[in-house]
């Protein structure tokens, strides 16, 4: 495992643009690695690219997944948007969500 709010800060770096050339693939790479030590801020950055529409989607299930793990870690930000990802979901898709929630935390589904 490599040092997750290191990893995150490179996401972020790349998600900005600011230093280096704005890359989102890059961006999600990097937060992704740090997401997957289970670190908080880069799980809620990974929210935001979906919600923002940086990374595709089919739907709003990685959006959902990615700031339900920030909010369960007491993250405020992730917490409100996850509150108002719920809200464009139907019933059914926030079942699946939550689904596939459960299936990231048990190692089951790394996506």
């Amino acid at each position: 495992q490599g040092n997750a709010e290191a990893e995150n800060n490179l996401g972020a770096l790349y998600s900005n643009g600011n230093v280096v050339a704005q890359d989102y693939s890059r961006a999600f790479f990097w937060y992704k690695k740090s997401a997957e030590q289970n670190y908080q801020k880069a799980q809620r950055n990974l929210g935001y690219l979906y919600w923002e529409r940086k990374l595709k989607a089919e739907n709003f299930f990685p959006t959902y997944k990615w700031f339900t793990l920030a909010a369960e870690r007491g993250d405020e930000s992730a917490i409100e948007m996850k509150n108002t990802v719920k809200k464009c979901m139907t019933q059914a898709q926030i079942t699946e969500a939550k689904r596939q929630v459960q299936e990231w935390k048990t190692g089951k589904s790394r996506d």
